[in-house]
Protein backbone atom coordinates (compact mmCIF):
# COMPACT_ATOMS: atom_id res chain seq x y z
CA UNK A 1 0.00 0.00 0.00
CA UNK A 2 1.31 3.52 -0.99
CA UNK A 3 1.75 6.22 1.67
CA UNK A 4 0.90 9.85 1.86
CA UNK A 5 3.41 11.88 0.42
CA UNK A 6 5.66 13.94 2.46
CA UNK A 7 7.86 15.79 0.12
CA UNK A 8 5.96 18.63 -1.18
CA UNK A 9 6.01 22.80 -1.08
CA UNK A 10 2.53 24.26 -0.61
CA UNK A 11 1.77 28.30 -1.39
CA UNK A 12 -0.88 30.37 -2.65
CA UNK A 13 -1.87 30.43 -6.20
CA UNK A 14 -4.46 32.85 -6.24
CA UNK A 15 -5.90 35.09 -4.19
CA UNK A 16 -8.97 37.55 -4.58
CA UNK A 17 -10.57 39.64 -1.80
CA UNK A 18 -12.88 42.52 -1.67
CA UNK A 19 -11.33 45.87 -0.02
CA UNK A 20 -12.93 48.77 1.96
CA UNK A 21 -11.78 52.10 3.07
CA UNK A 22 -11.27 52.46 6.55
CA UNK A 23 -10.40 56.56 6.71
CA UNK A 24 -8.36 58.73 4.35
CA UNK A 25 -4.80 57.30 3.55
CA UNK A 26 -1.98 59.99 4.39
CA UNK A 27 -0.51 62.09 1.16
CA UNK A 28 -2.72 59.59 -0.90
CA UNK A 29 -6.35 59.79 -2.22
CA UNK A 30 -9.09 57.35 -1.26
CA UNK A 31 -9.08 54.87 -3.70
CA UNK A 32 -12.24 53.39 -2.89
CA UNK A 33 -13.66 56.96 -3.55
CA UNK A 34 -11.42 58.07 -6.13
CA UNK A 35 -13.25 58.92 -9.95
CA UNK A 36 -11.52 58.25 -13.55
CA UNK A 37 -11.68 62.31 -14.03
CA UNK A 38 -9.40 62.75 -10.31
CA UNK A 39 -6.90 60.07 -11.13
CA UNK A 40 -3.43 60.38 -11.26
CA UNK A 41 -1.42 58.19 -14.16
CA UNK A 42 0.41 56.73 -11.29
CA UNK A 43 0.84 56.76 -7.78
CA UNK A 44 3.84 55.87 -4.87
CA UNK A 45 3.05 54.48 -1.66
CA UNK A 46 5.87 53.33 0.10
CA UNK A 47 7.19 50.41 -1.59
CA UNK A 48 4.52 50.04 -4.29
CA UNK A 49 4.09 51.54 -7.42
CA UNK A 50 0.23 52.12 -8.33
CA UNK A 51 0.10 52.48 -12.19
CA UNK A 52 -3.39 53.35 -14.00
CA UNK A 53 -3.81 50.80 -17.24
CA UNK A 54 -7.22 50.72 -19.21
CA UNK A 55 -9.88 48.49 -17.09
CA UNK A 56 -10.80 45.30 -18.92
CA UNK A 57 -13.73 45.03 -16.58
CA UNK A 58 -16.61 46.36 -17.52
CA UNK A 59 -17.98 46.81 -13.71
CA UNK A 60 -15.20 49.86 -13.22
CA UNK A 61 -13.56 52.57 -15.33
CA UNK A 62 -10.17 52.34 -13.25
CA UNK A 63 -7.66 49.36 -13.22
CA UNK A 64 -4.55 49.81 -10.91
CA UNK A 65 -1.67 47.51 -11.15
CA UNK A 66 0.53 47.64 -8.34
CA UNK A 67 4.14 46.47 -8.40
CA UNK A 68 7.09 46.03 -5.73
CA UNK A 69 10.50 47.02 -7.36
CA UNK A 70 9.12 46.00 -10.36
CA UNK A 71 8.01 42.89 -9.52
CA UNK A 72 3.60 42.40 -10.75
CA UNK A 73 2.72 42.55 -6.77
CA UNK A 74 -1.73 43.28 -7.69
CA UNK A 75 -4.18 44.89 -9.40
CA UNK A 76 -7.28 47.25 -8.16
CA UNK A 77 -10.02 47.62 -9.30
CA UNK A 78 -12.06 50.93 -8.81
CA UNK A 79 -14.75 53.51 -10.03
CA UNK A 80 -17.27 51.59 -10.34
CA UNK A 81 -19.65 51.91 -13.82
CA UNK A 82 -23.52 51.97 -12.78
CA UNK A 83 -23.52 47.88 -13.64
CA UNK A 84 -22.09 47.50 -10.10
CA UNK A 85 -23.38 50.48 -8.16
CA UNK A 86 -25.10 48.45 -5.58
CA UNK A 87 -21.40 47.44 -3.88
CA UNK A 88 -19.82 51.11 -4.44
CA UNK A 89 -18.05 50.49 -0.67
CA UNK A 90 -15.98 47.46 -1.83
CA UNK A 91 -13.40 47.01 -4.52
CA UNK A 92 -11.73 43.79 -5.85
CA UNK A 93 -8.15 43.59 -5.23
CA UNK A 94 -6.08 40.47 -6.92
CA UNK A 95 -3.01 39.21 -6.06
CA UNK A 96 -0.91 38.41 -9.70
CA UNK A 97 0.69 35.03 -9.77
CA UNK A 98 4.39 36.50 -9.41
CA UNK A 99 3.73 37.95 -6.03
CA UNK A 100 3.15 34.35 -4.48
CA UNK A 101 6.63 32.98 -5.87
CA UNK A 102 9.33 36.00 -5.86
CA UNK A 103 7.81 38.30 -3.23
CA UNK A 104 6.58 38.37 1.02
CA UNK A 105 3.07 38.65 -0.15
CA UNK A 106 1.45 38.22 2.86
CA UNK A 107 3.58 40.83 5.03
CA UNK A 108 3.47 43.01 1.55
CA UNK A 109 -0.12 42.89 1.26
CA UNK A 110 -0.83 44.00 4.74
CA UNK A 111 1.33 46.65 4.52
CA UNK A 112 -0.25 47.79 1.41
CA UNK A 113 -3.65 47.54 2.76
CA UNK A 114 -2.06 49.76 6.05
CA UNK A 115 -0.61 52.26 4.23
CA UNK A 116 -3.95 53.20 1.96
CA UNK A 117 -6.50 52.74 4.55
CA UNK A 118 -8.10 49.58 3.32
CA UNK A 119 -9.20 46.76 4.74
CA UNK A 120 -10.47 43.47 4.05
CA UNK A 121 -13.86 43.64 3.32
CA UNK A 122 -14.40 39.72 2.31
CA UNK A 123 -12.50 36.41 0.38
CA UNK A 124 -13.75 35.86 -3.11
CA UNK A 125 -11.52 32.98 -3.75
CA UNK A 126 -8.16 31.61 -2.24
CA UNK A 127 -6.44 28.92 -4.23
CA UNK A 128 -3.60 26.88 -2.34
CA UNK A 129 -1.01 24.84 -4.51
CA UNK A 130 0.62 21.29 -3.24
CA UNK A 131 3.76 20.87 -5.80
CA UNK A 132 5.28 17.45 -5.50
CA UNK A 133 8.09 14.97 -7.23
CA UNK A 134 7.43 12.75 -4.49
CA UNK A 135 4.54 10.54 -6.70
CA UNK A 136 1.84 11.32 -8.94
CA UNK A 137 -1.30 12.42 -6.69
CA UNK A 138 -3.55 10.61 -9.24
CA UNK A 139 -2.49 7.15 -9.52
CA UNK A 140 -2.03 7.37 -5.70
CA UNK A 141 -5.69 8.19 -5.91
CA UNK A 142 -6.27 5.74 -8.39
CA UNK A 143 -5.04 2.70 -6.29
CA UNK A 144 -7.48 3.25 -3.39
CA UNK A 145 -10.12 4.23 -5.90
CA UNK A 146 -9.81 0.73 -8.02
CA UNK A 147 -9.77 -1.49 -5.01
CA UNK A 148 -14.18 -0.45 -3.95
CA UNK A 149 -14.36 -3.37 -1.61
CA UNK A 150 -11.32 -2.12 0.77
CA UNK A 151 -11.89 1.57 -0.06
CA UNK A 152 -14.46 4.24 -0.92
CA UNK A 153 -14.55 7.85 -1.31
CA UNK A 154 -17.11 9.74 0.33
CA UNK A 155 -19.71 12.26 -1.45
CA UNK A 156 -21.25 15.50 0.08
CA UNK A 157 -25.23 15.54 -1.22
CA UNK A 158 -25.25 19.36 -1.09
CA UNK A 159 -22.39 19.95 -3.95
CA UNK A 160 -21.62 18.90 -7.43
CA UNK A 161 -19.26 16.21 -6.51
CA UNK A 162 -18.35 14.57 -9.85
CA UNK A 163 -14.83 12.54 -9.94
CA UNK A 164 -13.40 13.72 -14.05
CA UNK A 165 -9.96 12.75 -15.27
CA UNK A 166 -10.00 14.13 -18.90
CA UNK A 167 -6.85 13.52 -20.97
CA UNK A 168 -5.19 15.96 -23.45
CA UNK A 169 -4.36 14.63 -26.99
CA UNK A 170 -1.40 15.41 -28.70
CA UNK A 171 -2.46 17.59 -32.01
CA UNK A 172 -0.37 15.48 -34.68
CA UNK A 173 -0.02 11.77 -33.00
CA UNK A 174 -3.32 11.97 -31.40
CA UNK A 175 -2.06 10.15 -28.21
CA UNK A 176 -2.60 10.62 -24.56
CA UNK A 177 0.16 13.25 -23.43
CA UNK A 178 -1.29 14.03 -20.33
CA UNK A 179 -4.48 14.05 -17.50
CA UNK A 180 -5.46 16.38 -15.57
CA UNK A 181 -7.95 15.20 -12.82
CA UNK A 182 -10.91 17.20 -11.54
CA UNK A 183 -13.33 16.89 -8.55
CA UNK A 184 -16.60 19.24 -7.97
CA UNK A 185 -15.09 21.18 -10.82
CA UNK A 186 -18.96 23.34 -10.94
CA UNK A 187 -19.17 23.22 -7.64
CA UNK A 188 -19.70 26.99 -5.93
CA UNK A 189 -17.82 25.80 -2.82
CA UNK A 190 -14.43 24.21 -3.29
CA UNK A 191 -13.14 22.45 -6.55
CA UNK A 192 -10.09 20.48 -6.48
CA UNK A 193 -7.86 19.25 -9.71
CA UNK A 194 -4.83 17.24 -10.12
CA UNK A 195 -2.01 17.77 -13.08
CA UNK A 196 1.33 17.62 -14.75
CA UNK A 197 2.84 20.90 -14.08
CA UNK A 198 6.11 20.30 -15.64
CA UNK A 199 4.94 21.34 -18.85
CA UNK A 200 3.81 24.89 -17.87
CA UNK A 201 7.02 25.24 -15.42
CA UNK A 202 9.36 25.16 -18.31
CA UNK A 203 7.72 25.95 -21.47
CA UNK A 204 6.69 29.18 -22.61
CA UNK A 205 5.56 32.23 -21.04
CA UNK A 206 6.95 30.85 -18.00
CA UNK A 207 10.47 29.56 -18.62
CA UNK A 208 12.21 28.72 -15.88
CA UNK A 209 11.29 26.96 -12.51
CA UNK A 210 11.23 29.53 -9.80
CA UNK A 211 13.12 30.03 -6.78
CA UNK A 212 10.93 28.98 -4.93
CA UNK A 213 10.37 25.33 -6.35
CA UNK A 214 14.58 25.04 -6.18
CA UNK A 215 14.66 26.30 -2.66
CA UNK A 216 11.98 23.45 -2.03
CA UNK A 217 14.05 21.28 -3.35
CA UNK A 218 12.55 20.67 -6.83
CA UNK A 219 14.71 18.84 -9.52
CA UNK A 220 14.39 20.67 -12.52
CA UNK A 221 14.67 17.59 -14.64
CA UNK A 222 12.23 15.64 -12.58
CA UNK A 223 8.41 15.89 -13.77
CA UNK A 224 6.09 18.46 -10.95
CA UNK A 225 2.94 17.26 -10.14
CA UNK A 226 0.57 19.82 -8.23
CA UNK A 227 -3.11 19.79 -6.61
CA UNK A 228 -4.92 22.83 -6.29
CA UNK A 229 -7.90 23.93 -4.71
CA UNK A 230 -9.66 26.35 -5.07
CA UNK A 231 -11.85 27.48 -2.18
CA UNK A 232 -13.94 30.10 -2.93
CA UNK A 233 -16.68 32.93 -1.80
CA UNK A 234 -19.49 30.74 -0.10
CA UNK A 235 -16.94 28.35 1.80
CA UNK A 236 -14.86 30.99 2.87
CA UNK A 237 -17.86 32.68 4.16
CA UNK A 238 -20.12 30.20 5.16
CA UNK A 239 -18.36 26.67 4.93
CA UNK A 240 -22.04 24.51 5.91
CA UNK A 241 -20.17 21.05 5.27
CA UNK A 242 -18.22 20.69 8.37
CA UNK A 243 -19.48 19.60 11.83
CA UNK A 244 -18.61 21.80 15.34
CA UNK A 245 -18.21 20.50 18.46
CA UNK A 246 -19.90 23.06 21.18
CA UNK A 247 -16.22 24.33 22.15
CA UNK A 248 -15.66 25.21 18.27
CA UNK A 249 -13.28 22.00 16.97
CA UNK A 250 -14.42 21.21 13.28
CA UNK A 251 -14.18 17.41 14.01
CA UNK A 252 -15.57 16.05 10.77
CA UNK A 253 -18.19 16.98 7.49
CA UNK A 254 -20.71 16.03 9.54
CA UNK A 255 -23.00 16.63 12.37
CA UNK A 256 -21.63 14.86 15.39
CA UNK A 257 -23.40 14.94 18.80
CA UNK A 258 -21.51 15.87 22.32
CA UNK A 259 -19.54 12.79 23.42
CA UNK A 260 -18.38 13.19 19.29
CA UNK A 261 -20.13 10.23 18.18
CA UNK A 262 -20.59 11.29 14.35
CA UNK A 263 -24.15 10.77 12.87
CA UNK A 264 -25.30 11.82 9.77
CA UNK A 265 -28.37 13.83 10.97
CA UNK A 266 -29.24 17.38 9.65
CA UNK A 267 -26.13 19.95 10.67
CA UNK A 268 -27.59 23.25 12.26
CA UNK A 269 -23.85 24.41 13.02
CA UNK A 270 -22.11 26.62 11.01
CA UNK A 271 -18.14 27.44 10.78
CA UNK A 272 -17.75 31.04 9.25
CA UNK A 273 -13.78 31.43 8.63
CA UNK A 274 -11.61 34.82 7.96
CA UNK A 275 -8.50 34.45 6.51
CA UNK A 276 -5.93 35.87 8.28
CA UNK A 277 -3.84 37.35 5.74
CA UNK A 278 -0.54 37.56 7.87
CA UNK A 279 -0.39 33.63 8.31
CA UNK A 280 -0.70 33.15 4.14
CA UNK A 281 3.00 33.01 4.46
CA UNK A 282 2.62 30.03 6.78
CA UNK A 283 2.73 26.23 5.14
CA UNK A 284 1.34 25.19 8.45
CA UNK A 285 -1.63 27.47 8.65
CA UNK A 286 -1.90 26.46 4.79
CA UNK A 287 -1.62 23.13 5.12
CA UNK A 288 -4.23 23.13 7.65
CA UNK A 289 -6.86 25.23 5.49
CA UNK A 290 -5.99 22.88 2.72
CA UNK A 291 -6.76 19.95 4.83
CA UNK A 292 -9.85 21.53 6.36
CA UNK A 293 -11.28 22.09 2.62
CA UNK A 294 -10.18 19.49 1.14
CA UNK A 295 -13.04 17.77 -0.73
CA UNK A 296 -11.63 14.49 -1.75
CA UNK A 297 -12.54 11.69 1.17
CA UNK A 298 -11.14 8.49 0.91
CA UNK A 299 -11.92 6.21 3.15
CA UNK A 300 -11.15 2.35 4.43
CA UNK A 301 -13.96 0.06 4.12
CA UNK A 302 -13.10 -0.87 7.75
CA UNK A 303 -16.53 0.03 9.40
CA UNK A 304 -20.63 -0.47 8.53
CA UNK A 305 -21.40 2.94 8.23
CA UNK A 306 -19.16 4.73 5.85
CA UNK A 307 -18.81 8.02 8.20
CA UNK A 308 -17.42 5.74 10.87
CA UNK A 309 -14.70 4.35 8.86
CA UNK A 310 -10.79 5.51 9.08
CA UNK A 311 -9.81 8.26 6.65
CA UNK A 312 -6.92 8.05 3.93
CA UNK A 313 -4.58 10.46 3.77
CA UNK A 314 -3.16 11.21 0.60
CA UNK A 315 -0.90 14.38 1.64
CA UNK A 316 1.23 14.35 5.02
CA UNK A 317 -0.77 17.53 6.49
CA UNK A 318 1.73 17.12 10.03
CA UNK A 319 4.90 17.71 7.89
CA UNK A 320 5.06 21.64 8.91
CA UNK A 321 3.44 21.09 12.09
CA UNK A 322 0.32 22.20 13.77
CA UNK A 323 -1.86 24.93 12.94
CA UNK A 324 -5.28 26.50 13.13
CA UNK A 325 -7.82 27.93 11.23
CA UNK A 326 -9.29 30.87 12.20
CA UNK A 327 -13.04 29.93 13.03
CA UNK A 328 -16.00 31.74 14.72
CA UNK A 329 -18.98 29.03 15.62
CA UNK A 330 -22.60 30.44 15.41
CA UNK A 331 -26.17 28.78 16.02
CA UNK A 332 -28.06 29.70 13.22
CA UNK A 333 -31.98 30.55 14.66
CA UNK A 334 -35.00 28.58 12.72
CA UNK A 335 -37.54 31.22 11.19
CA UNK A 336 -39.45 31.10 13.67
CA UNK A 337 -36.91 31.99 16.43
CA UNK A 338 -35.94 34.90 13.85
CA UNK A 339 -39.72 36.30 13.72
CA UNK A 340 -39.67 36.26 17.74
CA UNK A 341 -36.78 38.22 18.39
CA UNK A 342 -37.59 40.67 16.01
CA UNK A 343 -40.47 41.29 17.62
CA UNK A 344 -38.67 41.31 21.00
CA UNK A 345 -36.34 44.05 19.75
CA UNK A 346 -39.63 46.03 18.45
CA UNK A 347 -41.01 45.66 22.12
CA UNK A 348 -37.50 46.88 23.94
CA UNK A 349 -37.78 49.67 21.25
CA UNK A 350 -41.44 50.84 21.62
CA UNK A 351 -41.09 50.50 25.78
CA UNK A 352 -37.84 52.96 25.93
CA UNK A 353 -39.95 55.71 24.01
CA UNK A 354 -42.69 55.04 26.06
CA UNK A 355 -40.38 55.18 29.38
CA UNK A 356 -37.67 56.72 28.48
CA UNK A 357 -36.10 54.39 30.55
CA UNK A 358 -32.42 53.67 28.61
CA UNK A 359 -32.68 50.14 30.14
CA UNK A 360 -35.06 48.77 27.56
CA UNK A 361 -32.30 49.82 24.81
CA UNK A 362 -29.52 48.14 26.95
CA UNK A 363 -31.80 44.96 27.08
CA UNK A 364 -32.62 45.10 22.62
CA UNK A 365 -28.90 45.51 22.29
CA UNK A 366 -28.18 42.38 24.63
CA UNK A 367 -31.06 40.32 22.69
CA UNK A 368 -29.66 41.82 19.45
CA UNK A 369 -25.82 40.33 20.55
CA UNK A 370 -27.16 37.09 21.74
CA UNK A 371 -29.01 36.08 18.96
CA UNK A 372 -26.50 38.14 16.26
CA UNK A 373 -29.39 39.71 15.12
CA UNK A 374 -27.80 43.23 15.31
CA UNK A 375 -28.48 44.20 11.89
CA UNK A 376 -32.25 43.77 12.54
CA UNK A 377 -31.70 45.77 15.26
CA UNK A 378 -30.15 49.08 13.34
CA UNK A 379 -33.36 48.35 10.65
CA UNK A 380 -35.86 48.84 13.42
CA UNK A 381 -33.75 52.00 14.75
CA UNK A 382 -34.40 53.35 11.87
CA UNK A 383 -38.18 52.76 11.13
CA UNK A 384 -38.72 54.48 14.90
CA UNK A 385 -35.44 57.15 14.44
CA UNK A 386 -38.32 60.13 13.85
CA UNK A 387 -40.10 58.89 17.62
CA UNK A 388 -36.69 58.35 18.94
CA UNK A 389 -35.65 62.11 17.95
CA UNK A 390 -39.00 63.26 19.06
CA UNK A 391 -38.30 61.66 22.63
CA UNK A 392 -34.80 63.04 23.26
CA UNK A 393 -35.92 67.37 23.42
CA UNK A 394 -38.82 65.60 25.97
CA UNK A 395 -36.43 64.43 28.19
CA UNK A 396 -34.28 67.37 28.13
CA UNK A 397 -36.89 69.59 28.95
CA UNK A 398 -37.92 67.59 31.64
Amino acid sequence: MPTAIKNYAINVDTYHLKVKSTGSPANQPNFITLLHSEAKASYQCGPFLLEKVASTDRGYRLRYNISVGGIPFAYLHTNLTERTAYNRHMMPLSLQNEAFYQLPFALLLSEFLRLLALAVASNTQLDICIDTQEADPTKLMDYYLQRPGEYQRLCRKSEVDALDIRGKKNAQTGKIIGYTTYLSENSERVSLKIYDKTKELTGKPKAWVTLWHLEHGFDPQKPVYRIEISIKAKALRDYEASAVTPDGEVISRYRANADLTVKTIKQTKVTAYSIEVERLSSPAYLAAVFNHFNPLDIRKTDRTRATNCTPVALIDFTVFGEDTVNKTVKIKDSKTQQIAVKRRLRADIIDYIVTANGIHLEAAYATAKLHQATDILEKLLAEYQPQIDRMLPEMVAV
